[in-house]
């Protein structure tokens, strides 16, 4: 809150990255601090100031907002709002990190994606949706399995946990 003040202070029409990264650090701490609605608000003030910021919507901090948007509705029991949320997120992280491949191990772009999928899968579940689930956990394994080729990491464990529920 006071680093905010303080850059509201120095770019008084709050249209600036700094503003913008700190209204996101706001969500993330109303988020872990159990407030899901002020954490919801926060994120939208960031997401509102990055489009002006970056009209073309091409931005690393969108995306994560986009996500951290999706966990917070999720918390809230807003499922539908998660899920569209994940897909906004899901559609542009190729944009953000090109790749003729579609995969670039051990980058942040993937690991987001792929966790992307399996929020996409947990929301599903909340939905009594388990097919639509399972292909989503199905889509988050298959990219693990591609990033973690010896198969042993802890999302591919998650993502099997994930499936065997829904199954």
């Amino acid at each position: 809150d006071q680093s905010l003040a303080l850059l509201l202070r120095l770019y008084p029409d709050g249209v600036h990255p700094a503003v913008a990264g700190d209204y996101s650090k706001l969500g993330i701490a109303y988020g872990d601090s159990g407030d899901p609605r002020k954490a919801i608000d926060a994120y939208e003030r960031s997401l509102q100031l990055l489009g002006q910021l970056y009209p073309d919507g091409v931005h690393p901090q969108i995306a994560i907002d986009y996500t951290n948007l999706g966990v917070e509705y999720g918390k809230v029991g807003d499922p539908r709002k998660a899920i569209g949320y994940y897909e906004r997120s899901i559609a542009l992280l190729p944009k953000l990190y090109p790749d003729p491949d579609g995969v670039r191990p051990g980058t942040a772009a993937d690991s987001a994606i792929a966790a992307n999928l399996g929020n996409l899968g947990v929301e599903y579940g909340k939905l009594k949706e388990p097919r639509k689930a399972i292909e989503y956990f199905d889509q988050s394994l298959a990219l693990h399995r591609r990033l973690y080729p010896d198969g042993v990491h802890p999302d591919i464990a998650v993502d099997y946990l994930n499936l065997g529920v829904q199954y």
